[in-house]
């Protein structure tokens, strides 16, 4: 009998619904976020027929406290704010990230088992899989607009390339299509993707497919994977830079008013006067004093390895993260509050770190979405499609959901860590 796509269907289904947040997490490497790894996944919120996902939290915790019962009785009884628990919610709109498989037919009927049927798909699906997540592990340390890199130096023609930091340099693969915005939330210079043909790691050179000079970019261009920035709207998963920006934000997020109120709008730090120790140290005292409790501080692998590892006050440990207690290495702080462990990110840039408690339940960061983590779009019952015109077939993945994050407030941004 021979072999078809309906042999491995039930299969297929069954793996992927089992096994999509650990292919997710685990899958190609496991070790390129601590962050992600230690994300909390929830299903479980509805997100209101499209509308967003409502995430109930507190702002104030009310000030009718006095020496003075008629005070305090009076505050209680009053309409002003800090008179009760102040309560808002955040309504974070579900972003979706889309994945796409194709097989030749060709290599469709060489299989002549359906054991090699299912390794010939599920190695496509779980490179895409793993590509998601690779690119989730970008978005959740950016604003929301699809960031990939900014330019560093002018562009050049014949050759054609773009310079890129050397610490978002490894966020590109060749055949990345890029496409470039004078500002983070701006329209495009054009609609036309350039290719990365060629990259060099140790100057940050992009080589592209076509012209960056013809096209209008510049320095200080923002650069975007093509189809992942929209002029002026959130597209993309709402990353650490959305909730706690490095300037204090004066815009609402979400539905909720931001400016002037670190319960929403996080607290941060600028490190430029200190070495990454010394801004760690007294980014944990701060903390301290507005009584947030710190675990965890993820900084680039940069300042990770130009940090001065000071034996009196930091040792190397190793820590299991996450549902699949991933294993990674990291150092060890001694704070006011306790040890601190500093976990490298890959795909953050050198000069910023986020601090706080990834492991609290209840106020920490968590992945959103609806579904699976990952789902196979096959809502109509086909989930394999023929490619019109085409002697081919797809199959079509995607995430939808986003990063919601309870209490920004209970977190910090250093930023402008010095080289």
């Amino acid at each position: 009998m021979p072999v078809t796509y309906a042999t491995i269907e039930p299969q297929l289904r069954e793996h992927y619904h089992k096994n999509s947040t650990r292919i997710f997490i685990e899958g190609s490497n496991p070790k390129l976020s601590p962050f992600i790894a230690g994300l909390q996944t929830r299903n479980d919120i509805d997100d209101d027929q499209g509308r967003g996902y409502v995430i109930p939290i507190s702002t104030a915790r009310g000030s009718a406290v006095s020496n003075s019962f008629a005070k305090a009785r009076a505050k209680s009884k009053g309409t002003t704010v800090g008179s009760a628990v102040k309560h808002d919610d955040w309504v974070v709109t579900a972003v979706t990230k889309n994945a796409t498989a194709h097989w030749d037919r060709e290599a469709i009927l060489s299989c002549k088992t359906s054991e090699k049927l299912f390794d010939i798909m599920t190695t496509e699906i779980d490179a895409r899989i793993s590509k998601m997540k690779f690119r989730m592990a970008i978005d959740a340390f950016e604003g929301g607009y699809g960031r990939a890199a900014t330019i560093t130096a002018a562009p050049t023609a014949t050759p054609d390339t773009v310079t890129v930091s050397l610490s978002c340099v490894n966020r590109f693969e060749e055949g990345d299509e890029l496409v470039a915005a004078a500002t983070l939330a701006g329209a495009l210079r054009s609609a036309t993707a350039l290719r990365v043909t060629q990259i060099d790691e140790e100057t940050g050179v992009l080589t592209l497919s076509g012209s960056p000079v013809a096209l209008s970019w510049a320095s200080g261009d923002i650069l975007f994977f093509d189809g992942d920035h929209t002029d002026s709207v959130v597209t993309s998963v709402a990353g650490m830079q959305m909730y706690l920006p490095d300037a204090a934000p004066t815009t609402a997020l979400f539905g909720v008013t931001r400016t002037g109120i670190p319960a929403v709008a996080g607290r941060r730090m600028n490190c430029s006067s200190y070495d990454l120790l010394t801004a760690l140290m007294k980014a944990a005292e701060r903390s301290s004093k507005v009584g947030n409790v710190v675990t965890q501080v993820f900084v680039s692998t940069e300042d990770f390895g130009n940090m001065s590892l000071d034996k009196d006050r930091v040792k190397i440990i190793e820590m299991n993260v996450g549902e699949f207690s991933i294993g990674f290495g990291a150092a060890e702080l001694a704070t006011p509050q306790g040890p601190v462990k500093i976990l490298t990110e890959m795909m953050l840039e050198q000069g910023r770190f986020y601090m706080g408690d990834p492991t609290d339940k209840e106020y920490a960061p968590f992945l959103v979405h609806t579904g699976d983590l990952v789902q196979c779009d096959d809502f109509t019952g086909n989930s394999l499609k023929d490619v019109d015109g085409e002697t081919m077939y797809e199959q079509r993945w995607f995430f939808r959901g986003n990063i919601a994050f309870p209490a920004p407030g209970k977190w910090t941004v250093g930023h402008s860590v010095p080289a």
